[in-house]
């Protein structure tokens, strides 16, 4: 098979790359390689079979009113979308506490900070305080060295309860790169004012997907990129699992792990750079459950949040009336509950536990830790239920030690090799990390760079201080990252 273009990878990232050069007959031979038996990537919405009106959004699920790339799309395919409700956690826990408040975690369940430097400071404050040395975060090797340093070992622990990040040094990020995120948000025009999409972000993979075949495209799903060579023809030869394939231009959008397990000289080349070895990933765990009825409503108007070692990160959330308000039950009056999203090392807890063992069995240690938030209160069995674990990644980040910026990636990954036409996009290579904007910006990148369209402004001429309060609302915000 030959390609003008190829692209490696079915994402938003790829999908918008194809469309657009089909679309603007920049190019007329186009082919798209997705392992999955989907496109979509991250974007993964699931319909229960009893609550067909509800989608439920496995992986990303919602974008901010400030990206402009992702509204473009929005506009040009007429996709509505509602705005989010902001967050309302009604009921926290931490080391066997509960409380309704930060401050009152912090007294009851963190008493070490009670005393010293923090003693009569709020959990804002501390941050506030933290986040007012982001000048000296260079010479820190992680995240967690940099909290400590500034608010402590205990300080560190509540951090990482009232966050959900239960931080641990093999999937830490560089502390430079927490404060890039934030003013790639700033950059972005980004509002914290959040939408969803009235039929889930899949929508917008699926308008593109039509739209590039309608224009030309050749899509492939079930294809697995084995190997990626290239020839003294400056072309590259892909052999996937049913095809090999010769191209003249190359455009992988593939997360950092998928990359690292594909094999030929031109993979070689990337994965020994040493600015795509900076980049690293986080795992997370969702989970959506039916229920015969809205049982929370007794004693419930938002979220709650458990972060103890034996539960381990449980974040539920009433998805209805954040989510859906309007269309919120199901034909017999069935309601969605969000029983988990957890990150990091509470993620590995449950996905591991989902690898070896039943949906039953998850669906029984899941009700456990309900009962924990919801003392007193009958809950019944799940009607349905769904799980998705993220072990190769949810979204990415600069590995700690590396000390590698954010804004470096994006312009290696606009042309890794001169003289080659050779382009990476994904959110991984870009400072908006877990957005889908992030991945979207990659993407227009890559088509300014190598077909000299694209619309958005370099990131790299931008660079500005987000201001400290805006900082500290993020990550007050504990669903921040999508």
């Amino acid at each position: 098979m030959s390609c003008d273009v190829a692209i490696v990878g079915g994402g938003i990232s790829g999908l918008y790359v194809a469309e657009t050069l089909l679309r603007l007959k920049k190019e007329t031979n186009v082919c798209l390689f997705e392992r999955d038996h989907r496109f979509g990537g991250r974007i993964r919405d699931h319909t229960f079979q009893r609550v067909s009106n509800i989608p439920v959004s496995l992986g990303a699920w919602r974008v901010d009113e400030g990206h402009s790339a992702v509204w473009d799309i929005l506009e040009r395919f007429n996709i509505s979308s509602t705005q989010l409700a902001k967050n309302n956690h009604d009921r926290l826990e931490a080391r066997g506490f509960f409380a309704n408040d930060t401050e009152t975690v912090k007294q009851k369940a963190f008493p070490a900070l009670n005393h010293g430097r923090f003693q009569n400071t709020t959990y804002r404050q501390m941050l506030g305080y933290a986040f007012s040395h982001r000048k000296e975060a260079s010479n820190f090797a992680s995240l967690s060295d940099f909290i400590t340093e500034y608010l402590t070992p205990e300080g560190l622990q509540l951090f990482g309860h009232l966050t959900g990040f239960r931080l641990y040094y093999g999937r830490q990020q560089s502390p430079e790169s927490v404060f890039e995120i934030e003013e790639a948000f700033a950059m972005a025009n980004a509002t914290g004012n959040y939408f969803r999409l009235d039929n889930g972000l899949s929508v917008i993979t699926r308008a593109l997907e039509m739209s590039a075949m309608k224009h030309g495209a050749n899509l492939y799903v079930d294809q697995e990129i084995r190997v990626i060579n290239e020839n003294k023809k400056k072309q590259f030869k892909l052999i996937t699992t049913n095809y090999t394939v010769t191209a003249n231009k190359l455009v992988l959008a593939v997360p950092v792990n998928p990359m690292k397990q594909i094999e030929g000289s031109l993979a070689e080349r990337i994965q020994n750079d040493s600015t795509f070895d900076s980049i690293g990933f986080m795992v997370a765990f969702k989970g959506f459950a039916v229920f015969e009825e809205a049982w929370w409503q007794r004693n419930s108007t938002g979220n709650r949040y458990l972060a103890d070692e034996q539960e381990c990160c449980l974040t539920v959330t009433v998805w209805d009336s954040r989510f859906h308000t309007g269309r919120s039950r199901g034909p017999k009056g069935e309601a969605v509950l969000q029983m988990s999203y957890a990150k990091l090392r509470c993620a590995v807890k449950w996905g591991e536990l989902l690898k070896i063992q039943s949906k039953e069995y998850m669906d029984q240690q899941m009700l456990k830790a309900l009962k924990r938030l919801f003392p007193g209160v009958d809950i019944p069995k799940p009607l349905e239920s769904v799980y998705m674990y993220w072990e190769e990644g949810y979204r990415h980040v600069q590995r700690a030690g590396t000390h590698v910026s954010s804004f470096k990636v994006v312009e290696w990954a606009k042309r890794p090799f001169q003289g080659q036409d050779v382009f990476v996009v994904g959110e991984a290579y870009h400072p908006l990390k877990g957005w889908i904007e992030g991945a979207l910006q990659s993407a227009e990148n890559a088509l300014r760079e190598g077909w000299g369209i694209g619309n958005i402004n370099d990131f790299k001429k931008q660079i500005r201080e987000l201001p400290q309060e805006h900082m500290i609302n993020n990550h007050l915000d504990w669903s921040l990252f999508p």
